[in-house]
């Protein structure tokens, strides 16, 4: 496996690399290769960057979309404080315990011991021990999925979370959704 590399010179629409056989690219946010392709929005292992082809041409401007309320300029500090692209008082950020960190700590030591290889058998086994801590960080980051009752609070912290962030937010979304009902009724429902 060995790491792409991206041409400097992308366009304003951001980064489109298809992915290649064996080929990894470094995340923008974390600069880790985790991603199989850029601007896919493929979802980053360590960080959770969503890669929608953004890079250091236009990380200071919030793009929306995936990423929604931050710019690849703020989840990188954010990366390089909690190893999270989210700010700590985010309900996303919330995903990472001790235990997923340890996890993404792990991966992060593996990756730059590949960078700081030059056997490539080494380096071919040093691949084979990511792609499992990768696996290994997939099932920490899971456990927590089977919790409903997480679910649920955590579905109320990202609501209160985004009224914060957008005063309105949640008088707009009540509108949404009872426009949303009266266009789709359910069986039953007069």
């Amino acid at each position: 496996m060995i790491i792409g590399k991206v041409h400097p010179a992308a366009g304003h629409y951001g980064i489109s690399i298809e992915s290649q056989p064996n080929v990894r690219y470094r995340c923008p946010c974390c600069h880790h290769p985790t991603l199989e392709t850029r601007g896919h929005f493929e979802i980053c292992e360590l960080c959770n960057w969503e890669d929608d082809g953004q890079d250091d041409p236009y990380a200071d401007e919030v793009w929306g979309g995936p990423n929604y309320l931050y710019s690849l300029t703020q989840a990188r500090h954010n990366f390089t404080d909690h190893l999270n692209q989210y700010d700590t008082d985010d309900p996303y950020c919330d995903d990472d315990n001790d235990a997923t960190r340890g996890a993404k700590r792990r991966l992060m030591a593996i990756f730059d011991a590949i960078e700081n290889n030059t056997d490539e058998e080494v380096r071919e086994a040093l691949w084979h021990d990511a792609l499992n801590a990768e696996k290994a960080l997939r099932v920490e980051r899971n456990k927590r999925f089977g919790d409903r009752a997480w679910f649920d609070a955590r579905g109320q912290q990202w609501l209160a979370y985004r009224e914060r962030k957008q005063p309105g937010y949640l008088a707009r979304r009540e509108k949404s959704i009872a426009i949303w009902r009266a266009r789709h009724p359910r069986k039953g429902d007069s």
